[in-house]
């Protein structure tokens, strides 16, 4: 047993001598030990960089996904306020005048038109002469109450709106399969010049009208307001018997030769006016008379009651209304180049009697120049078309004067009244 364990002694005694050897003969095994002790340093420092990289990574990771995640966020916020702001205020504006229409139209009749629509007339008070009042351009006859009711206390007046505005139908080229089921089918379609909202189809309107409420246009007193000034003066010129006309800041017939009026109504105002159409067609207008930041010269004159005014609004809503409007002013000077033609054929009658009231400015917005260029036409047209008439200077402006001159205008209104009552006790007496 002993001598056994001396040789397994000496058996390893001559393991580690030839180790030792080994590595004492075979120096590359140091060098490779060195070698790959020098690795597993570097190795560990790598490591070490390697987590601060990962570490990088994860962050800018997390960074990205977090600013994509915000923008998908901030993306459907966009969506969202696009389709508040461009879809729902149209559909709503839309909705809401679907249900309005009916439930604000004022007192008063809608009458066959001679152009395939209905008009709205509205008649008040009673006795002769009936006077029939036509407003300016792009107005409904809302903006005669004032005028209307103080004369109604005197005399038969009525107001009307032309086709398109306030509560009158378009005139349409041709009849609908289930309208006007009554009426001959071989009545021709109505043609493009008839279809214009020029002073000569305007003029037919009132004709056509006149005749369901009077029994002689003799007996009829015409008020015309700008637009409506024309269609007085194309009226008695073409049609002759009607007693007498109020004229209330008419136009000259030469007024748009003027490179400036020209340039003022076709580049500055009637623009304004298709902004207006397509605030009203993006339910902005709607969106501003709820809030309150919506602002009109003719919702502010205090004047009208609030029925009146939800009226007001909501015609500034109206996209066939405020269309209407534009395309009267558009054709302004064709339906003043059509009265100078009639001018030419038929002289304006002699014995109707005639009364102006004019405003000295136009606009208190437009410069110097035009406003007094305006007047100048004013004057001029007095001088050579009626200086046999009556004139009145008002300090209002063009839009202003149906409001804050209501005196003026009726006390011309009922001069020209007691005149024809005047002039049929003497025909009756002879």
């Amino acid at each position: 047993m002993q001598r056994k364990r001396k040789q397994n002694s000496e058996n390893s005694s001559t393991k580690h001598r030839n180790g030792a050897t080994n590595h004492a003969q075979n120096p590359k095994l140091d060098a490779g030990g060195d070698k790959i002790a020098q690795n597993e340093s570097e190795n560990g420092l790598n490591s070490s960089e390697q987590n601060a990289l990962d570490s990088e990574v994860s962050c800018s990771t997390g960074t990205r996904g977090l600013v994509k995640s915000f923008c998908g966020v901030s993306c459907i916020g966009v969506l969202k306020v696009v389709i508040l702001v461009i879809i729902v205020p149209p559909f709503l504006n839309y909705a809401s005048l679907q249900r309005e229409s009916a439930s604000l139209r004022p007192h008063g009749e809608l009458h066959d038109g001679p152009r395939r629509n209905k008009l709205f007339m509205n008649c008040s008070g009673k006795g002769l002469p009936v006077v029939m009042m036509d407003t300016p351009g792009g107005y409904s006859s809302d903006v005669w109450l004032l005028v209307q009711a103080d004369v109604a206390k005197f005399t038969k007046v009525c107001v009307y709106d032309r086709a398109g505005l306030g509560f009158s139908e378009r005139a349409t080229p041709r009849f609908h399969d289930n309208q006007h089921e009554n009426m001959s089918s071989d009545v021709p379609d109505l043609k493009y010049e008839q279809l214009r909202p020029t002073t000569e189809n305007m003029a037919a309107d009132i004709h056509h009208l006149l005749k369901n409420i009077s029994k002689s246009t003799n007996d009829v007193l015409l008020v015309g307001g700008g637009l409506g000034a024309i269609n007085a003066r194309f009226y008695a010129s073409f049609y002759e018997n009607i007693f007498g006309i109020v004229l209330i800041n008419p136009f000259h017939e030469n007024m748009f030769a003027d490179k400036d009026w020209e340039m003022f109504w076709y580049e500055r105002f009637l623009p304004s006016l298709q902004m207006q159409q397509i605030s009203a067609a993006l339910g902005i207008t709607r969106l501003g008379i709820i809030t309150g930041l919506y602002k009109s010269s003719l919702l502010e004159e205090g004047h009208f009651d609030s029925e009146v005014l939800i009226r007001l609004k909501y015609l500034s809503c109206n996209l066939q209304h405020l269309s209407a409007g534009i395309m009267e002013r558009y054709y302004m000077n064709e339906s003043l180049a059509q009265l100078k033609i009639l001018q030419k054929l038929k002289p304006f009658p002699k014995n109707i009697s005639v009364s102006l009231i004019s405003s000295k400015n136009f606009s208190d917005s437009l410069p110097q120049s035009l406003n007094q260029f305006w007047f100048k036409n004013q004057e001029l047209f007095v001088r050579e078309l009626f200086p046999k008439g009556s004139q009145m200077i008002v300090d209002s402006d063009f839009n202003a004067v149906y409001f804050r001159n209501v005196e003026i205008i009726v006390k011309a209104i009922k001069k020209l009244v007691n005149k024809f009552r005047k002039s049929v006790k003497q025909s009756a007496n002879i």
